[in-house]
């Protein structure tokens, strides 16, 4: 009897340290690194040296040092934009939208997904109630499961997923 009590306090103790240590950032980070310096003349080519130093970098840390002045809020803010004109031009099937924000490939899946759509004589109608979220690579912790599987009902829905009739 007194060894489950032993188990239990060693399984309490390890899930504790478990808990208090993942998630956490340990030592350096690729975003911690310092932003490379731009060229103040947008006719000067950087430098080979440069260029490969860049090419090392991942992720925040790469677009910082290819343009110093990054601005992620703004970044997202543009994002959100474009991910809610794509969403509302594809579920009225407007291409003219489309094309200049897509790529060459994409587009031609939203074509015939467009053209299908048509076809079967459907219409779609796209809402955002909450904005969507761009952060959803970075805090996976805090992420809503609904029971029973889902899309959450205050997060914008995938077009495909809106059929009208």
């Amino acid at each position: 009897m007194i060894e489950w009590f032993i188990w239990a306090a060693l399984a309490a103790v390890v899930l504790y340290q478990l808990y208090a240590t993942l998630g956490r950032r340990v030592g350096r980070q690729p975003e911690d690194a310092a932003p490379a310096r731009v060229p103040s003349s947008p006719s000067v080519e950087p430098s080979v040296p440069e260029t490969a130093a860049a090419a090392q970098l991942t992720g925040l840390a790469a677009l910082r040092a290819r343009q110093g002045d990054f601005d992620v809020a703004h970044f997202l803010s543009g994002a959100r934009q474009a991910y809610e004109m794509i969403v509302k031009a594809f579920a009225l099937g407007d291409r003219e939208t489309l094309k200049p924000l897509l790529a060459d490939d994409v587009m031609a899946n939203f074509e015939a997904a467009i053209v299908a759509r048509e076809a079967e004589g459907r219409t779609e109608k796209a809402e955002f109630l909450v904005p969507p979220r761009t952060d959803s690579g970075i805090r996976q912790r805090g992420r809503r499961h609904r029971p029973g599987g889902g899309a959450d009902p205050r997060r914008g829905a995938h077009p495909l997923d809106q059929r009208g009739g």
